[in-house]
């Protein structure tokens, strides 16, 4: 996903076999600056569909976190969703001190399941 000098994301799972129970997005997240770094989705979609997009996670200066962005079985549901073709979400990058800052990085990632 992100490789550069502030930080790497990269997908490590998708666990998306039945919708009805949900998709699971694995992240492995490297904070490579000194300061508090806050990673965040603003919109995605499913299969074309718009799903809601309610996930970020703060990773300290340095450190590494491995994160799940979850969109559960009732989100599915609701959104009318039966087969997951791809997964697409604007994944955005801010100084966590910062939160409605210009972000550091942004961008529309597509994740294939």
């Amino acid at each position: 996903m992100y490789d550069n000098p502030n930080c790497y994301v990269a997908v490590t799972d998708v666990l998306s076999d039945d919708p009805a129970s949900g998709v699971y997005v694995m992240l492995q997240i490297e904070n490579r600056t000194d300061r508090d770094l806050l990673f965040s989705i603003t919109d995605a979609a499913i299969s074309g569909i718009v799903v809601p997009a309610s996930w970020s996670a703060t990773v300290a200066g340095g450190q590494t976190s491995n994160e799940t962005i979850i969109w559960t079985g009732y989100d599915m549901d609701v959104a009318g969703i039966e087969t997951i073709s791809d997964i697409q979400v604007s994944f955005r990058v801010n100084e966590a001190s910062a939160p409605d800052g210009a972000p550091l990085h942004e961008d529309r990632l597509y994740i294939a399941p």
